[in-house]
């Protein structure tokens, strides 16, 4: 499953293999890492939720009218030079409009809550493609606010016929849809849409199959958190449908990735989700140095150091505690490790064999960190990714680069299952690029520059000092 932004602000073109367990991008800053992670949270949240909820859009399929397919229908029964036609593109479109009514405006109102200069950015006609396989790709054109859909599908056909016995028949390479001159066009029309839902519900099982929830933690984990504290969840909730408030209340401006965020952190339930309780744990006893719990009273993440005998909150903790601890509490209670079966009748995915995973999006997961924990929390997320889950980070760190370089060497990271992605200026616009990797690591075409530059200058100045005590008879 692979996700492709082109045209979206900073950013000409960059793309991301979500079928890989983990995904980091290097590049420098204000390239437009945040950017792009934040697009794709968004677009996949959206669909995931439309996919999930499909069931529930079933009756309004038949309520809707739709009357281009009304007058196609019409105009081929009233034909009689045409005893047959190739509805397949008719069909197609009839999916892209529903998306576009049931998704798509869902996906815009959280693109504008997200990005202060929305406006403008639509203005460079972005796309956000989606190939969920290699016969399925979702393509999202953001400015007018549409879905195109490239499906392989059998194709199928309207065909007139002198009996009523068939209403369609479905064969080995064509489903053939059964004008009877007596039928109302109705229950053509009836049969067209059970159709679109089929086709949706395949879409929909085969995104499932792959990836079922996702998860945004923010840069600045600390400070967001501590600081919405003091307002809490109500404006959080409210700034997520500002679109649809009137009047003069003035919502602040909190993107929906840090809404989610914070929500998510605010709802905890205590009940844990055992399958991660080895990994939270070995944060803790390896980097925090303590436990993190949540205070159901209220309704904040504690910390509970191995020191001290009364639970903290974040406001009075270390910065590295307050950057941990929320990924910790995400491990601990929020990440759903066991996938709920999500099933259509008669509808396969053809990802047999594979189990649907979630994607935790994760920025700078070194910030306020020594290089020693930096390095145990790579070793500890290199075991992580073996668990169902994949990681799409953004770092700014050669220690984790190095790291996980080792964890390639060590055999506990697989380097066909990590992305490592530089992105980068080409010609005043951000651009991404897959950098070299194999079964011994991966070139650094990112920190070898700057590492060697300061190496240099280093030599130069040892030189000029050196120079300096000689003449000074030092």
């Amino acid at each position: 499953m692979k996700v492709r932004i082109d045209n979206w602000g900073p950013i000409e073109h960059c793309e991301y293999d979500l079928d890989k367990d983990m995904i980091v991008v290097y590049g420098d800053n204000n390239i437009g890492k945040s950017y792009a992670m934040q697009l794709i949270y968004l677009y996949l949240k959206n669909i995931i939720n439309y996919a999930k909820n499909i069931g529930m859009y079933r009756p309004v399929f038949y309520s809707r009218e739709n009357t281009e397919v009304e007058k196609f229908v019409m105009d081929f029964a009233m034909d009689d030079n045409q005893n047959e036609v190739d509805i397949t593109d008719e069909i197609i479109k009839c999916m892209a409009s529903r998306l576009k009514t049931d998704m798509v405006q869902a996906l815009d109102n959280s693109l504008r809550n997200t990005f202060g200069t929305y406006d403008d950015i639509i203005e460079g006609n972005p796309r956000v493609s989606l190939q969920v396989n290699n016969g399925l790709e979702l393509l999202f054109f953001v400015k007018e606010q549409k879905i195109s859909i490239k499906l392989d599908m059998k194709p199928v056909f309207l065909k007139k016929t002198s009996s009523d016995f068939h209403k369609s028949r479905e064969g080995k390479k064509r489903l053939d849809i059964y004008i009877f001159k007596n039928n109302k066009i109705s229950s053509v029309i009836n049969l067209i849409n059970d159709k679109v839902y089929s086709l949706l519900s395949h879409v929909s099982v085969e995104l499932l199959s792959r990836v079922q929830n996702v998860y945004f933690l923010p840069a600045s984990r600390s400070g967001i958190y501590t600081g919405m504290n003091s307002f809490g969840p109500i404006l959080a909730e409210l700034s997520k449908n500002r679109a649809y408030i009137k009047g003069n209340l003035q919502i602040p401006s909190i993107s929906e990735p840090i809404s989610d965020y914070y929500m998510e952190l605010s709802t905890i339930r205590i009940d844990r989700r055992k399958y991660f309780t080895d990994v939270a744990q070995e944060i803790e006893d390896e980097i925090l140095k303590g436990e993190v719990t949540f205070d159901t009273k209220k309704k904040t993440i504690m910390y509970q150091s191995d020191l001290v005998s009364q639970p903290m909150e974040m406001r009075d903790v270390s910065s590295m505690v307050s950057e941990i601890s929320p990924i910790t509490a995400y491990l601990k209670y929020i990440v759903n490790v066991y996938p709920t079966d999500f099933c259509v009748k008669n509808e396969r995915s053809s990802n047999e064999g594979g189990r649907p995973s979630d994607i935790i999006f994760i920025e700078e997961p070194e910030a306020h960190l020594h290089p020693e924990n930096q390095v145990k929390l790579m070793k500890i997320f290199a075991r992580l990714v073996n668990k169902n889950v994949k990681l799409f980070m953004a770092s700014h760190s050669n220690y984790v680069f190095n790291e996980l370089n080792n964890r390639i060497l060590a055999g506990e990271l697989n380097n066909k299952n990590y992305e490592p992605v530089l992105m980068e200026y080409k010609d005043g616009k951000s651009c991404t690029r897959d950098m070299n990797i194999d079964e011994f690591g991966v070139d650094d075409n990112n920190f070898q520059d700057i590492t060697a530059q300061i190496i240099e200058e280093r030599e130069v100045l040892i030189n000029g000092l050196l120079k300096k005590m000689s003449e000074k008879g030092e």
